[in-house]
């Protein structure tokens, strides 16, 4: 078998621009298998996912991907260059990846890896940090340093163009033979609230769901599996009592803990955990959100930190965390289950496809750690996602997903 086309996603849910982006990378870098790294229970916007890693898994693997992996929490509740590196890392690990497709503004991957090797220069980071010490955020910090040079001025105006960089910098750091396949963003941006056209932003789509559900305008932007699955999910009376389960949850947490306990338990910086603290007073999710957020620390930050306090870990769990432990298998199909069979020999980290207790013994407390943090993702998932009693321990007990054509 060829090697394959790696995406790093989250699917949260899979949608017409997803299905418009493997198209595209698979005419580009020709019909190779697709192997995606996806965010599992909480996503890097510093959220619960909409549903749980396996439906979506499933969404994804209908719509066109052949091997869906889990990329790890640590890397899924921090910054985008974090994210970004634990991603194509993972990718790189399972030594089949050939191409790393993904989308932005600026559909050039020439022009978007000799700006990746700018900003791998010493004289970026000199002007990052001047950026940072004004007290900017980092990615604001990095579109002001792109914009000093006026060849990447065209980069800097898309915010988008910043994760397709750090996709660019990590393949250069790390010297992999992985080509990028840079595919134009088409419709709404992922930020957009409102649903604009069938190719529709995952923001817009989540946002129209909530109001109005399963109508006509959604079923425009999703496929008819996605749309299937979400039906099956049966979500949206769920919502509101999600929302107040996530307000209780965080509300006991931030009264229970010391400034010195909340920085000990996730990653704060520069006395962020006082504002935190402080927040303590708030009455819901977004209202903690909105009294903490300042000019270096956007809303996402804000949010990812509340989650990693929300996962009762210690803060070392993701500070520790510079690569993947392991490679876990959400879904696959039979061209995926192909490449797990070629995996065995070509893969440099254990690969899990089902969980057991005696995987953690096996493989050491590197990956018992990363995995502890998984589980306890998904177990805060279930809690806010079921009206009844919340499952427990659903990593060890739910398969992955095998579509068979």
């Amino acid at each position: 078998m060829s090697k394959a086309i790696g995406i790093v996603a989250e699917y949260n849910p899979f949608h017409n621009g997803h299905a418009h982006h493997l198209r595209e990378a698979k005419r580009i870098a020709g019909n190779r298998p697709v192997i995606a790294a996806m965010s599992g229970s909480l996503v890097q916007r510093g959220l619960p996912a909409l549903t749980d890693k396996w439906t979506r898994a499933r969404m994804a693997v209908l719509g066109g991907v052949d091997l869906v992996l889990e990329l790890p929490t640590v890397f899924t509740c921090r910054s985008a260059e974090f994210f970004a590196a634990g991603a194509v890392k993972l990718l790189a690990a399972t030594g089949m990846v050939s191409h790393l497709a993904f989308g932005a503004e600026a559909a050039n991957s020439q022009q978007l890896m000799l700006t990746a090797e700018f900003l791998n220069e010493p004289v970026f980071q000199d002007a990052l940090h001047h950026y940072l010490d004004e007290g900017h955020s980092y990615a604001k910090s990095l579109e002001l340093t792109l914009a000093e040079d006026p060849s990447m001025l065209t980069i800097a105006e898309h915010p988008n163009n910043i994760l397709a960089l750090e996709y660019c910098r990590q393949l250069l750091h790390g010297g992999y033979e992985i080509e990028p396949v840079v595919v134009k963003r088409r419709g709404s941006g992922y930020k957009d609230k409102t649903i604009n056209g069938p190719i529709a932003g995952a923001t817009a789509i989540r946002e129209h769901y909530r109001g109005y559900g399963i109508d006509e305008a959604l079923l425009s932007t999703v496929p008819a599996t996605t749309a299937q699955l979400l039906r099956e999910a049966d979500l949206q009376h769920r919502m509101d009592i999600s929302d107040k389960i996530l307000n209780h949850l965080l509300l006991y947490k931030l009264r229970s803990l010391t400034p010195a306990q909340i920085a000990a338990a996730c990653q704060c910086s520069e006395g962020l955990e006082n504002r935190l603290a402080e927040a303590a007073s708030c009455t819901t999710f977004q209202d903690v959100v909105s009294a903490t957020v300042t000019k270096r620390y956007p809303a996402s930050r804000v949010r990812r930190l509340l989650m990693q306090l929300l996962l009762q870990q210690y803060r070392a769990m993701f500070d520790n965390a510079k690569d993947p432990a392991y490679i876990r298998v959400l879904a696959f199909n039979d061209r995926g289950r192909e490449l797990l069979k070629e995996m065995q020999d070509s893969a440099q980290l254990p690969v899990i496809i089902k969980l057991g207790r005696n995987v953690l013994e096996k493989y050491g407390e590197k990956v018992e750690q990363q995995l502890s943090v998984d589980i306890a993702a998904t177990n805060l998932l279930t809690l806010l996602q079921k009206n009844h009693q919340p499952q427990y321990n659903n990593d060890y007990t739910v398969s992955p997903i095998y579509i068979q054509k």
